[in-house]
């Protein structure tokens, strides 16, 4: 058991990194609860119903740009498919990650005289609840064009039949040399860490574009393999790119 101090906390919202841009992130997930006392109750009993989160930030405006954060946080305003993700410690591969897909509620900025102008924002859950998850490709892995490749192989266990298996991507860069930049990202699990047989493709995330970010439709479980990794597909027209890929079961 770690307890940490937050150093170099990556902030991703759609496809960019606005890591430098915040001063504080903070995620709050609730379970809404319901209380169903009757005559013959002695405390009050309640059952926990729905999932809920809200996503707060603040730190600094920038303007004057596509995409600084200003653009995106005041153009998102009543969106109901933003998608962000917060990793912890520097994003490594590895690391655990936060990731939703909420709707834009707030965007506020102001400053007194003299001062730098701050911001803050939120993002409220809109159907789909938080996930905590791990990162499999970080932002700093370059990947490059024309190839097949994979990320590490994390051991997150099995999807029970309770469960659901969860995927994020953003898209952050990329330097196009023609036609044909596609980036294609699959998660993939196995019985075994070596992925040598049985290994079986779970979500594919695709038809996407660079400053885009990409929330893939939950998977059912149950699923009894317990070993994961993502593997990349590049299109001929892309040099390189830098994506973020995150995974998580809940």
């Amino acid at each position: 058991m770690a307890r940490r101090v937050y150093k170099n906390m990556k902030v991703y919202i759609g496809g960019y990194d606005f890591s430098s841009d915040h001063t504080e992130a903070s995620l709050k997930v609730s379970v809404e609860p319901k209380e169903v006392k009757n005559l013959l109750s002695e405390a009050v009993p309640r059952l926990f119903g729905l999932h809920d989160f809200e996503f707060s930030q603040s730190g600094y405006r920038e303007v004057d740009g596509f995409s600084a954060i200003d653009d995106r946080m005041f153009d998102e305003l009543g969106v109901s498919d933003v998608i962000a993700s917060v990793c912890m410690n520097g994003g490594a591969a590895g690391e655990t990650a936060y990731f939703i897909t909420g709707g834009r509620a707030q965007y506020q900025w102001g400053a007194s005289i003299g001062d730098a102008i701050s911001m803050n924002g939120a993002i409220v859950g809109q159907g789909l609840r938080a996930v905590r998850g791990k990162v499999f490709i970080p932002a700093s892995q370059t990947l490059e064009g024309a190839e097949t490749g994979y990320s590490d192989a994390i051991q997150l266990g099995a999807v029970s039949s309770t469960q659901k298996l969860y995927a994020c991507a953003h898209w952050i860069t990329e330097a196009v040399t023609g036609p044909g930049a596609s980036l294609e990202l699959t998660v993939q699990s196995c019985a075994t860490s070596d992925f040598g047989s049985g290994v079986t493709d779970r979500m594919t995330l695709n038809e996407w574009y660079v400053g885009d970010a990409l929330f893939g439709t939950p998977v059912d479980g149950e699923i009894t393999d317990t070993w994961w990794r993502v593997k990349y597909d590049t299109g001929p027209g892309l040099h390189s790119a830098n994506a973020v890929a995150i995974v998580g079961i809940q």
